[in-house]
């Protein structure tokens, strides 16, 4: 983007649209930060890795425990086709990630051999990972 505002500031700005704004404005691995102030002014999106450091990774989903009753909001970075429609499908069925941090050990790893699992509203289990 060809403007003078650091990224930080340009995701508190898009924030005031959506969350999903702020976090659109970067590539990769992204967290929101959804702060604390009435007014949104605390509420960013930060970069954690770029869509270079792992280029083969398909999708995450994470919804922490904490904000999944509050905002029912969801995170999808990048895409894979055999999985959008299920994603789209169970979108509203409260799919929980065991653990966030565990995702972040994935990331940064390139860990291919972690499964993720995942709870779904209906108490299902999905096992997410390379064979």
């Amino acid at each position: 983007m060809n403007v003078s505002e650091d990224e930080s500031q340009l995701s508190t700005i898009a924030r005031q649209g959506s969350g999903s704004a702020c976090r659109s404005l970067f590539g990769g691995f992204v967290k929101w930060i959804m702060g604390k102030e009435d007014d949104g002014s605390d509420s960013l999106a930060v970069q954690l890795v770029d869509e270079k450091h792992w280029e083969d990774l398909f999708i995450i989903i994470v919804v922490s425990k904490e904000c999944l009753e509050k905002v029912k909001q969801y995170l999808f970075l990048l895409n894979h086709e055999n999985l959008t429609c299920f994603c789209l499908r169970e979108r509203c069925r409260g799919i929980e990630l065991q653990s966030f941090w565990v995702c972040v050990h994935v990331i940064f790893g390139h860990d291919t051999q972690a499964n993720l699992e995942m709870s779904f509203g209906c108490s299902q289990t999905m096992t997410l990972g390379r064979d």
